[in-house]
């Protein structure tokens, strides 16, 4: 290859790891040059992706994927955050964000859930002796049950934390279509109701092989966008 074509190619990708380092997404023009010809001159262009931004403290939050829930940076497990689920950033430290949960709890529960009488699991407790919980409001439902507004505190990773929910939900889509789409044609999400859909995906995933932090996911992804009635 000509020098001069060479040093344009040198030239382009110098510019665009620039851009990949900014965290930014450069595509057509000299990019494209660079990666066509890249290959003719023998070089190899590896792309990198963006660091996640770190966990900023009183912004909003969403936990990536199934995430442990502390009662201090590197202590006990209390619970486990599901993905998706929104949450207020108090403080950082370290690697860890201190974070907030709102929710609602039924008696004698240690599930949080999103709303009064749906099944939509924002976190889990385990030890909930050692959670960290405020308890505000209380209702009936229309079966008499008496749900409590509940706030849950702890530490969480910072790293398991993302500023775009959709990227989880998109996730979940892929993990649900990679699994649940070769036995039968898929369920639209919004064919059920959020209080259906565990007892729907069950008896799908088990012979799916869907379980653990995948099941979890698909469920949370088909919950959120489930028809409302």
């Amino acid at each position: 290859m000509p020098r001069v074509m060479r040093l344009m190619v040198f030239v382009a990708v110098v510019v665009a790891a620039s851009f990949a380092g900014a965290g930014l997404t450069w595509s057509g023009g000299a990019g494209a040059v660079a990666s066509a010809t890249a290959v003719q001159a023998g070089i190899t262009i590896v792309p990198r992706l963006a660091a996640a931004a770190p966990a900023a403290v009183g912004k909003g939050a969403y936990a990536a994927s199934s995430t442990p829930l502390r009662n201090n940076p590197g202590g006990a497990v209390v619970g486990t955050v599901t993905p998706g689920t929104p949450l207020s950033v108090t403080e950082t430290r370290g690697s860890d964000a201190h974070v907030s949960v709102q929710g609602w709890s039924s008696a004698g529960s240690n599930a949080i859930v999103a709303a009064v009488g749906q099944r939509v699991v924002l976190v889990s407790l385990t030890a909930p002796d050692q959670a960290q919980r405020q308890t505000g409001a209380q209702t009936k439902d229309t079966y008499g049950t008496v749900w409590t507004q509940v706030t849950v505190t702890g530490w969480v990773a910072a790293g398991a934390l993302t500023a775009d929910v959709q990227t989880v939900w998109a996730h979940g889509r892929e993990v649900y279509e990679s699994h649940c789409s070769t036995c039968h044609s898929l369920y639209a999400p919004d064919q059920y109701t959020a209080n259906q859909w565990p007892g729907t995906l069950q008896p799908m995933a088990d012979r799916a092989g869907l379980s653990g932090d995948d099941l979890v996911l698909v469920l949370k992804y088909l919950q959120t966008h489930a028809k409302t009635q």
